[in-house]
């Protein structure tokens, strides 16, 4: 085969193979994503249409990598997908990895927006004052179980753009794990930090939205609400808030708002998993697909049930 003079450039590419026999954790996170929301007119303090459609740009990735990711979770505006050990997808190459993992994640975001986020209407919800949007179920396919309830998009009443107002971008990394005690800290961490995104985010759009019970206060800051009582600003609220610890900030929520943190929906506490699982097609035949369920990946009852890292090695 004949050659250029000029491909003595190519010797300037560096390797970059991911250590072989480890699992492989891809994560791919939104830039800019607060003002990408707000722009976008998002619902606060968690726009479930936007959990929607990252779910199902998710899907759209284990669909295309589906011999080699075994398992997804994500929230707010991440997503991590793990590879089996065996895999040897493009090589193991971490930049031909990320980018692949990240421009078909931002290309199924805007392909998908129309058919989650465009408000249409909802016949089988209740009347409502303001605009709702309804999410065919065969979008967002999940387990039948009282643990994986199905995504309740019609609670977002905000409305959004028919299609994005500017390009939505997304940057990724690719890291590799020798064990399962490693991939499962990593999942257990990231669910963690959901715990603690959800319950802040929560706080913060309660304290800047409505006045709290006058008749509460915290025994630790008996002055850190407002008399007469009023809405927080957003600087009053941060201040307020990073003086708390979660006790706190949970019985500021019962206490003050009459919100139980327990009571909120899973898919804001939890985040998204996402795994392999059989699913009823419309003409009645189960199919392998990427399921989601809203489930506790802290405990050790999610690896132990599944076998998830035994099977997929």
């Amino acid at each position: 085969m004949a050659k250029s003079k000029y491909e003595y450039v190519r010797a300037f590419e560096l390797p970059d193979a991911i250590l072989p026999s480890t699992f492989i954790l891809v994560r791919v996170d939104g830039r800019n994503f607060s003002t990408f929301t707000k722009k976008h007119n998002f619902s606060k303090p968690l726009d479930f249409r936007g959990v929607a459609i990252m779910e199902r740009a998710a899907q759209t990735v284990m669909k295309e990598f589906s011999g080699d990711i075994v398992l997804a979770f994500g929230q707010s505006d991440e997503f991590s997908f793990l590879l089996k050990k065996s895999s040897n997808l493009y090589n193991r190459r971490a930049s031909k990895l990320v980018s692949s993992v990240v421009s078909l994640f931002t290309s199924a975001y805007v392909f998908w927006w129309d058919s989650v986020l465009s408000p249409v209407t909802n016949d089988a919800a209740p009347a409502r004052a303001s605009a709702t949007v309804s999410v065919p179920s065969i979008m967002i396919p999940v387990t039948p179980n009282a643990a994986s309830p199905r995504l309740d998009v019609t609670s977002s009443t905000t409305v959004v753009p028919p299609w994005p107002l500017y390009p939505p971008s997304f940057d990724g990394r690719a890291v590799c794990y020798p064990t399962e005690k490693e991939v499962k800290d990593y999942f257990r961490w990231r669910q963690a930090d959901t715990h603690i995104n959800c319950l802040y985010n929560t706080c913060y759009h309660h304290l800047t939205s409505r006045p709290a019970n006058p008749e509460f206060q915290l025994p630790s800051m008996p002055t850190f609400l407002p008399s007469p009582p009023r809405p927080l600003t957003p600087s009053e609220a941060e201040v307020l808030l990073s003086r708390t610890d979660s006790s706190m900030k949970n019985e500021l929520l019962f206490k003050g708002f009459g919100v139980n943190y327990n009571a909120l929906p899973p898919a804001a506490r939890k985040g998204s998993v996402l795994r392999w699982g059989k699913v009823e097609d419309q003409n009645g035949r189960m199919r392998t697909q990427a399921v989601v369920e809203y489930v506790d990946l802290i405990s050790e009852a999610f690896w132990e049930e599944r076998g998830l890292l035994q099977q997929q090695v």
